[in-house]
């Protein structure tokens, strides 16, 4: 992550940063389709845990998602991430 908080021309490199970040998650997870998301999302937690983390910050349990994964609803996760992303305002700032 970029460190500088404001340059002289008054860009705020870790904002842009933020919202990168945000945006390239928003795309991936609006192209895969249903199949594919199962997949990633098999693939990415094969641990016993699912855990999130917020831009660097310690992750947290995450139960929910867990048993969601475990039953196989890959539908209600994916709509609770997209009202979880929703929720992100597009001027964040960390």
């Amino acid at each position: 992550m970029v460190v500088a908080k404001e340059l002289d021309d008054g860009f705020d490199l870790d904002k842009i940063d933020a919202e990168i970040k945000i945006e390239k998650i928003r795309q991936t997870a609006s192209k895969l389709s249903w199949d594919g998301f199962q997949q990633a999302l098999r693939r990415n937690l094969m641990v016993n845990s699912c855990k999130i983390g917020y831009f660097g910050k310690p992750p947290v349990q995450c139960d929910e998602a867990v048993e969601l994964v475990r039953a196989g609803e890959f539908g209600k996760l994916r709509s609770k991430i997209f009202a979880v992303l929703a929720t992100v305002p597009s001027n964040l700032t960390v």
